[in-house]
């Protein structure tokens, strides 16, 4: 990587930990008060940047990254505010499988929808967020795939334990709103909005690896993973996003990812479900 490139990798990579860490990662240990300031202060900052680089000619090129940011901080900021409110509308409870699936779908509609209709607002296409079909045929048939190889993985496993089935069949409906809703929510999230914003800067491969570790590190404090196995699950993950980005880019299409994704997601939160009351 050339070293000018080396400079943008570093300072979008900064950013983007900047946007994601703070509403994802150590969410959780920010007063309210506080974390409320800070999501609405990097969607001023960033709405504000992108009104300064699409005035001034010379700065043109970099308004597509900065708006890029503000979608994430802004439909994050959306969905923390308000994802809860189709829980509660519903007298549905998070600690219930039914609640924890409402909540995910409802969160990723808080986050979806706004992406696609400023998008579209900002003069962009969905086609620059890969919110459109690209090569469907072979997007859907790999996506597929690796959504039941997990599957299938996952079946193996419960098989093998005490009432690991029965428990499973009546939770499957919500697990796959919950996989599903978190598969296409995250792909687009972390690598729909950059991907082709990175490129004239970093280049194809460069965008994917910057997306990809942003994305790893996000995860860093998942509670479903014990402490001592934390490096190796952002291994994994890392891996895994970097192909997820390959496929996004080699299909034009988000569809293929986020059925991949939604895949990976069976494995690691059906015990945690299967363990819920209903």
């Amino acid at each position: 990587m050339k070293f000018k490139s080396s400079v943008w990798f570093f300072l979008f990579f900064i950013t983007g930990l900047i946007v994601f860490l703070p509403s994802i990662t150590f969410s959780e240990n920010i007063p309210d008060p506080l974390e409320n300031l800070i999501r609405a202060g990097l969607c001023v900052l960033f709405i504000a940047l992108t009104i300064v680089f699409a005035l001034k000619k010379k700065w043109n090129k970099f308004w597509p990254i900065s708006f890029a940011f503000f979608l994430a901080a802004f439909c994050q900021f959306l969905a923390w505010r308000f994802s809860g409110l189709l829980v509660k509308s519903l007298g549905l409870e998070v600690s219930s499988i039914k609640g924890m699936a409402v909540a995910k779908l409802s969160q990723s509609l808080w986050i979806i929808i706004p992406i696609l209709f400023l998008t579209l607002v900002s003069g962009q296409s969905l086609g620059s967020i890969y919110f459109k079909k690209g090569l469907l045929r072979y997007g859907l048939v790999i996506g597929l795939i690796g959504f039941f190889a997990f599957a299938g993985f996952l079946i193996l496993q419960v098989k093998n334990a005490d009432s690991g089935l029965e428990r499973l069949l009546p939770a499957a409906p919500w697990i796959l709103i919950f996989v599903l809703s978190n598969g296409l929510n995250e792909e687009l999230l972390f690598r729909g909005i950059f991907l082709k914003k990175f490129e004239p800067f970093l280049g194809r491969f460069g965008s994917n690896l910057l997306t990809a570790l942003v994305f790893s590190l996000a995860h860093m404090r998942v509670e479903y993973v014990k402490s001592g196995e934390i490096f190796m699950f952002l291994g994994v993950v890392f891996a895994l996003a970097l192909i997820w980005g390959y496929l996004m880019q080699k299909t034009g299409s988000l569809l293929c990812s986020a059925l991949f994704h939604a895949g990976s997601d069976l494995i690691l939160f059906t015990s945690l479900f299967t363990m819920m009351p209903q």
